[in-house]
């Protein structure tokens, strides 16, 4: 594997590839999340499966039933033959997935088809994410990992835009070429994934510490033989012990208190991702500017295209900001802004509904602000945090976890959010901004920052952490990597 000829053999064509792995991947994912907030505003689409509100709650849901799915193996089968080739069958169920969905004649065909698009995608948002994280050098592992789920954005502008310009189409191709077009992304996906190594972390887990040391002296720059290098492996083998045939690893994490803790952390996350209000902005923003008074299927596609090249600047920027600023200060911070948008968005749309003169572009406004704050830190940190708050051994389990949370509340969410919204109005924004006060003691109590730790490291990280605080200088200060994002920048 390490002497294949296909691997790069430079550190820097090497991040290249995790570089556009995080990028392609995500941007299929987004991709489909936007279409399908998108087609919702088709009357073609409507009118050809008879939607209703209980069929475009299914629609949307069936993805979800599919990534629930998918976390009962993922694990199993990334720790049992590795990180790649769980990628790589990923990218063939999904495309089997396009495939029914784009040539759906009911509305069962066009379920089935995004119930099998949901399952590549979970297996493919672990081990992909996984392998991007176990093989980018480590001044770049946050802002590249950073980057994985905010190139989900990336695939929501275009997908915005494609099913903006296949509105007018006068036949079923208005809904079936957005769907075909979710394959570019995903061909790319797959040329990358063929052309990157297996995780030498993985291999190391695996017995297999010399080619892990031949990847990992081009991961790091060095020699097989180097100091980094010596040490990653030396740690890894340590891990892994006599257990290297041990592939369900759920007890060994819930019997101690740092795995119960990383478990509660990922789920007060998926929980601030699917209830915090994103789904709102998101796949429900249809409903919320009809709330506020927009209802030209023009008009609201456009906001959709803005929205999401405002929320894509944001995330990039955030993905460059965690190094210098912490998770945890981003995360709380970006809480009290999403709560204080929530309040005024809720108190305009009140005026308006009672018949006052406001402008209904005071709501949106206020929409874009939300999206600001959320966009920041809870995009870019979906798939930089669940991996690296695991060491090697429980990282795919932790991932998969995470992605376990954040699909049965996303189907939770899917099914109760638009009834919420539709029968609360106004005072659903309310209550959203108080849910959103709630997470913000369970971020500070129970995170632990990991800004400057060293994926090999982290283990000892969470056996030391407090509850509360910020920073992590409660740690053994020569075990932290102080990482220079601007010195980076420059070797």
């Amino acid at each position: 594997m390490a002497t294949s000829r296909r691997i790069p053999k430079s550190q820097g064509a090497l991040t290249a590839v995790s570089l556009l792995m995080a990028v392609c991947f995500p941007t299929a994912f987004g991709y489909d999340s936007l279409m399908m907030s998108s087609l919702n505003a088709l009357p073609m689409y409507k009118d050809y499966f008879g939607i209703t509100d209980a069929t475009s709650n299914l629609n949307t849901a069936s993805m979800w039933i599919g990534q629930i799915v998918s976390v009962l193996s993922v694990q199993y089968f990334a720790d049992r033959f590795g990180r790649r080739p769980c990628a790589i069958g990923s990218m063939l169920i999904v495309s089997l997935g396009i495939i029914l969905q784009s040539a759906a004649q009911n509305v069962a065909m066009f379920v089935i088809g995004r119930i099998i698009l949901g399952l590549g995608f979970g297996i493919g948002a672990v081990s992909v994410s996984v392998l991007v994280a176990e093989l980018t050098p480590r001044k770049w592992r946050t802002t590249i990992t950073g980057l994985f789920f905010t190139n989900f954005l990336l695939g929501a502008l275009i997908a915005s835009a494609v099913t903006y310009g296949s509105m007018d189409i006068q036949s079923t191709w208005c809904w079936r070429l957005p769907s075909v077009v979710q394959s570019i992304p995903l061909l790319c996906s797959f040329v990358f994934v063929w052309f990157s190594p297996e995780s030498p972390r993985f291999l190391i887990l695996k017995g297999r510490e010399e080619e892990a040391r031949e990847i990992l002296a081009i991961v790091e720059n060095t020699t097989p033989y180097g100091e980094v290098v010596e040490d990653i492996v030396l740690k890894g083998m340590e891990e892994s012990g006599d257990n290297r045939s041990q592939f369900i690893v759920w007890g060994e994490i819930l019997a101690t208190a740092p795995g119960r803790r990383r478990m509660l952390i990922l789920f007060i996350q998926s929980a601030i991702i699917e209830f915090g209000g994103s789904s709102v902005c998101s796949y429900y923003q249809s409903l919320l500017l009809g709330q506020a008074g927009i209802t030209d299927t023009k008009q609201k596609l456009q906001v959709g295209i803005v929205s999401t090249v405002w929320c894509l600047v944001w995330s990039i920027a955030g993905s460059f900001s965690f190094d210098r600023l912490g998770r945890k200060p981003m995360a709380i911070g970006s809480l009290f802004g999403m709560l204080i948008s929530f309040f005024i968005m809720g108190a305009l749309m009140k005026t308006y509904m009672d018949g006052s003169s406001v402008s209904p572009y005071g709501t949106v406004a206020m929409m874009f602000i939300f999206q600001m704050f959320y966009s920041f830190t809870f995009t870019p940190i979906d798939y930089l945090h669940s991996p690296e708050i695991w060491s090697t051994k429980y990282r795919a389990a932790g991932v998969a976890w995470y992605s376990l949370s954040n699909s049965c509340l996303g189907l939770l969410s899917t099914f109760t959010l638009s009834i919420a919204m539709s029968n609360m109005s106004y005072k659903f924004y309310f209550v959203n901004a108080g849910i959103d006060l709630v997470f913000v003691p369970l971020v500070y109590f129970i995170w632990v920052e990991t800004k400057g730790i060293k994926l090999d490291d982290v283990e000892n990280l969470f056996i030391s952490a407090p509850y509360g605080k910020f920073g992590n200088s409660f740690f053994v200060p020569e075990d932290i990597v102080q990482v220079e994002v601007l010195a980076a920048a420059k070797s």
